[in-house]
């Protein structure tokens, strides 16, 4: 998520000021402050915030340091709009007209012997500090937000060290952070050459299998989904104030018109593969090393990682879940397309999957992705519902109505019959 968007969301400036200050008073015993909206004498750090292409950054620091941090940027699939996108980026960050272009300014006064050569780059439940001369980046979760991502983020490198992504330097858990290796690459949904994309994906996918079947398990599907219609409960009860009587109410009839498929359409008995997935498996988070040539990938953000259906990562990725519109069409296409189409799915064979157990797999996919959307909205600082949230509620709503359209069918069909 762009900076933009986080400010629209959540009250930033706040939520930064917490997470960073509390970090240096931690660490240094720092009593200075953040003030946002000037700039101050050169003994403190001046940095300039561009919200569009979601990066904070020194005053003076080189054009140079800072292409490799907006490079994803410059890419869009329509040659106009990419010429535009690499003349917006070269104007904003030129020195006589990145003041002009930045959102707003802010400066950390009592900096003295930190890190001058940084550069701040926000996330949805984190603040990353890259260190352009140790060439490191800090991660700081943030403030009132959990550590839950933290945990999961530092614990799935932990356990695979050969994970193709940034090292693990130090991390404190308590504390709230982890320092790692800085890498530079970009996503495969901004490369243009299918040769590229084709390699890190399928470096990708060889590894994200070799986790599945090691921590393969099974559950019977009466138990698995008990289990999360439990945590969808709890889930609902959670989340924050913007989230009306109305909201809650619409969420939990979603909630139970998807219980009530899950007992028509998932044997009971049926064994539920799990496995410890990665939870927001897109090509953004899959990136095509820019130095390191001797890694084929890196994949990142672990934020989410979690016991799910083990054919989650699949449907995240082949589904493009995360690109919300259409996905309820998408849906459609996969259980009503053909043989051979359904073979070319991406990541998966789907061809070789009986038709009621798509179903079933399908109905366990979105029970997980209404439970990864509530996590992502469950955030205390939320100022209103984001659309995106809005959209998959209108989706999953789609879907829903579609297997109830189909099963109304089938009974009618039976009707004639007999």
């Amino acid at each position: 998520m762009k900076l933009h968007e986080l400010i629209r969301r959540e009250n930033f400036p706040q939520v930064f000021n917490h997470t960073l200050g509390e970090y240096l008073k931690l660490k240094s015993r720092w009593e200075g402050k953040i003030i946002w909206g000037m700039h101050s004498s050169n003994d403190d750090l001046n940095l300039l915030v561009n919200t569009r292409l979601n990066i904070i950054y020194p005053v003076s620091m080189p054009k140079k340091k800072l292409m490799p941090f907006v490079a994803e940027y410059a890419y869009h699939k329509n040659p106009l709009r990419r010429l535009l996108h690499q003349i917006y980026i070269s104007i904003s960050l030129a020195p006589l007209l990145r003041h002009f272009f930045s959102s707003t300014k802010l400066h950390i006064t009592k900096y003295a012997g930190y890190p001058r050569k940084i550069c701040i780059l926000p996330g949805n439940h984190s603040i990353r500090l890259v260190d352009l001369d140790l060439n490191n980046c800090l991660v700081l979760a943030k403030k009132e937000y959990g550590i839950k991502k933290l945990k999961n983020a530092i614990s799935s490198r932990l356990r695979y060290p050969n994970l193709p992504g940034p090292t693990i330097f130090d991390f404190n858990i308590e504390e709230g952070w982890y320092l790692e290796e800085r890498i530079i690459g970009l996503p495969l949904d901004r490369i243009e050459r299918k040769a590229k994309i084709n390699g890190a994906f399928f470096a990708a996918k060889s590894f994200m299998r070799r986790v599945y079947d090691d921590t393969a398990k099974s559950e019977t599907a009466l138990t698995w989904v008990k289990k999360k219609f439990k945590e969808l409960d709890l889930a609902i009860e959670a989340l924050p104030t913007c989230f009306k009587r109305q909201n809650v109410k619409d969420l939990q009839i979603i909630k139970g018109q998807l219980e009530a498929l899950a007992r028509i359409l998932i044997d009971p008995e049926y064994l539920v593969p799990i496995a410890l997935t990665h939870g927001d498996f897109q090509s953004a988070n899959l990136l095509e090393p820019s130095v390191d040539k001797s890694k084929e990938v890196y994949i990142i953000d672990w934020e989410y990682a979690g016991r799910r259906c083990s054919h989650y990562d699949w449907f995240v990725y082949g589904l493009r879940a995360r690109s919300l519109k259409g996905l309820a069409s998408r849906v459609n296409f996969l259980l009503y397309c053909d043989v051979a189409e359904r073979s070319k799915f991406f990541w998966f064979d789907f061809s070789k999957i009986d038709p009621s157990e798509l179903r079933m797999l399908i109905i366990l996919f979105l029970i997980d992705e209404f439970l990864f959307r509530l996590d992502d909205v469950s955030l205390p600082n939320l100022k209103h519902i984001p659309s995106g949230f809005m959209s998959f509620n209108t989706e999953i709503k789609i879907i829903i109505d579609m297997f109830t359209v189909d099963l109304e069918k089938g009974c009618n069909v039976k009707e004639q019959s007999n």
